[in-house]
């Protein structure tokens, strides 16, 4: 968890809030989230009896106040210039509903590998059943919202597969969505 947070906190681009909503934890999580919340007023904790990944999600949406929603899993790491890439290319792309980037995984106790490679894809209006391929191989994490998009969109609670639930809801509203070819968020392979 501690790594998690600070990768945010390492981050090149600092207009940022983090929403963490404590679902439950019995390590020490919550005591964790509340440390950093208390040296930084970026972090704004939520504490709850445990009810689920959707649940906690759905407490963080309903309370986001920026443009851009991105989920980080407490395990997983953004790159150090992550929210640059994504918000220089909001910027650029005023009209994207959302933006999806690619990811690396990497080993529970290694470090991640990033690739170096920087393009941007054309981008993607018709967002068709070919497309969907593409999508279901896309953690939550890969890829940022913008508020519009999510407006009215939540996880489904105690539903396996949640993810591509959320993905299927998200494209059936979006309109216009950019790929960045650039592994922006590392996803941490737990044993078991």
């Amino acid at each position: 968890l501690r790594e998690c947070l600070d990768s945010v906190l390492a981050q090149t681009f600092t207009d940022w809030e983090v929403i963490c909503v404590d679902d439950g934890s019995t390590d020490e999580s919550g005591a964790i989230l509340d440390e950093y919340a208390a040296k930084d007023k970026r972090f704004r904790v939520f504490h709850q009896p445990n009810a689920g990944v959707s649940v906690a999600r759905n407490v963080a949406l309903k309370v986001v106040d920026g443009n851009w929603v991105l989920f980080l899993d407490s395990d997983d790491l953004l790159r150090g210039c992550a929210l640059d890439d994504i918000f220089s290319n909001a910027e650029e792309n005023s009209s994207m509903d959302f933006i999806v980037y690619d990811d690396v995984k990497f080993e529970e106790h290694g470090l991640p590998q990033y690739m170096d490679e920087d393009k941007v894809s054309p981008v993607i209006e018709d967002l068709s059943q070919d497309i969907v391929s593409r999508f279901a191989s896309v953690c939550v994490g890969g890829a940022a919202y913008s508020k519009s998009v999510l407006d009215g969109v939540f996880f489904k609670e105690y539903v396996l597969g949640e993810d591509l639930v959320f993905f299927c809801e998200i494209l059936s509203k979006a309109k216009r969505v950019l790929f960045l070819n650039k592994a922006e968020y590392a996803n941490r392979l737990r044993i078991g």
